[in-house]
């Protein structure tokens, strides 16, 4: 397929089917994987669907899943330009693969995770901007880790990381990827903090941020399924 754009987005997830396990550290706490998998496939949903029929977006959709596609068909008018399966379980090997697989393509590439219900399209199409006067942007997140990262030429910022686990001892991943984007001379934007969802009190604080008197407020109309989900089960979750 030809490219329709000069940037490209990669939605970093799974196959949102009924073997999709998401969120088992959620699920662990709650005791409840069946929920947290649920969870998990309403968050991929959601935010496929808002990447992919942002009205507004500069780039072409790029889902690069782990899981078979089979007959997996995207959310109502939600465009994906491609599908690119993940070549291995193993998020460095995955990430070096993406730049140098899609710097091939497009000039900008930016890569985003599917659990960041606050990571708006416009705050990536920014992102894009941005690569006009930066090597790279990032955007942290509040566990010591980055939920975007962009670039316009390939760099090795990535084997020489030794944790890639969030939530567990000596867990640096931000600290330690602009110590390595340092040592190379080149320049970053980062955009403004904001938080994935890993534990409890993630699920808690989305709830607090998307809702108003428990209903779902109008910036956050883009997630009806994960409202759905936690409306449906705030109880479990310790929501009200």
């Amino acid at each position: 397929m030809q490219n329709t754009l000069n940037n490209a987005l990669v939605f970093y997830s799974r196959i949102p089917d009924i073997h999709l396990e998401g969120k088992t550290r959620i699920g662990k706490i709650i005791e409840n994987q069946t929920i947290a998998n649920e969870l998990a496939r309403s968050l991929i949903l959601d935010m496929l669907t808002l990447y992919g029929t942002f009205p507004q977006r500069n780039y072409d959709l790029i889902f690069f899943h782990k899981g078979h596609r089979g007959n997996f068909v995207p959310p109502k008018n939600c465009k994906v330009e491609k599908f690119i399966p993940q070549i291995e379980d193993t998020l460095p090997i995955n990430m070096q693969f993406i730049q140098e697989q899609m710097l091939n393509d497009y000039k900008k590439v930016i890569i985003v995770g599917s659990d960041i219900p606050l990571l708006h399209p416009k705050r990536i199409c920014k992102a894009f901007k941005k690569l006009d006067h930066y090597d790279m942007v990032f955007n942290p997140v509040e566990d010591g880790g980055y939920c975007l990262v962009g670039m316009k030429e390939p760099h090795d910022i990535y084997s020489s990381i030794t944790n890639w686990n969030s939530h567990t001892e000596g867990y640096h991943l931000f600290e330690q990827t602009l110590e390595i984007i340092n040592s190379l001379g080149l320049k970053i934007y980062s955009l403004k903090k904001i938080y994935d969802i890993d534990l409890l009190e993630d699920v808690q604080n989305l709830w607090k941020t998307i809702t108003y008197k428990n209903e779902l407020e109008k910036k956050y109309s883009y997630l009806p399924l994960t409202y759905m989900h936690l409306l449906n089960n705030g109880k479990i979750y310790k929501l009200f």
